[in-house]
């Protein structure tokens, strides 16, 4: 069996983020990771790249890239 995270509810319970659960030969373990609240971290993502390309044409920088 290939070791995989163990799922702690304690722990996970302050951090910004959201267990994937899953079980495994009747183990508990974590499939994945998502961000709470990730549709909020994309629209800030995309402001903020809008901001950076509205700066770069304001001050003929090129390519924001």
């Amino acid at each position: 069996m290939s070791p995989s995270l163990e799922f702690y509810d304690k722990v996970s319970n302050d951090l910004p983020i959201k267990p994937v659960a899953t079980k495994i030969h009747d183990v508990t373990g974590i499939a994945a990771v998502e961000l709470d609240q990730s549709d909020k971290h994309d629209l800030v993502l995309k402001y903020f790249r809008a901001y950076i390309a509205d700066l770069c044409q304001q001050f003929n920088g090129g390519h924001p890239g």
